[in-house]
C-alpha cells in the first residue's frame, strides 16, 4: 500500500509552546513535507497540528498548557 493512502505509524511530539508547534509544522512544509495533512485542533489549553514528511510518515505536533493538567 503506498504511504499516501495509509499510515502504518503516527509519531507524536510534545512541544514546549504553541509557537514551537507552528514553527515546526511550517518548517516541515517548507522543507519538502506536507503541512497540515489533518485539520489543526485548538482547544485553548491544548493544540495540535500534523504534517507528513517527504517519505509519507505522519507526525503530530502537540502542546498542552501545564496548568491545565495540574488541576
Amino acid at each position: 500500500i503506498p504511504s499516501s493512502s495509509a499510515s502504518e505509524v503516527m509519531n507524536c511530539l510534545s512541544c514546549d509552546s504553541r509557537e514551537e508547534v507552528d514553527r515546526l509544522n511550517d518548517a516541515a512544509g517548507s522543507k519538502g513535507g506536507t503541512a497540515d495533512i489533518n485539520p489543526a485542533h485548538d482547544h485553548g489549553f491544548m493544540m495540535s497540528r500534523s504534517f507528513a514528511d517527504p517519505d509519507g510518515h505522519v507526525w503530530e505536533l502537540m502542546w498542552m498548557d501545564p496548568a491545565a493538567v495540574q488541576g
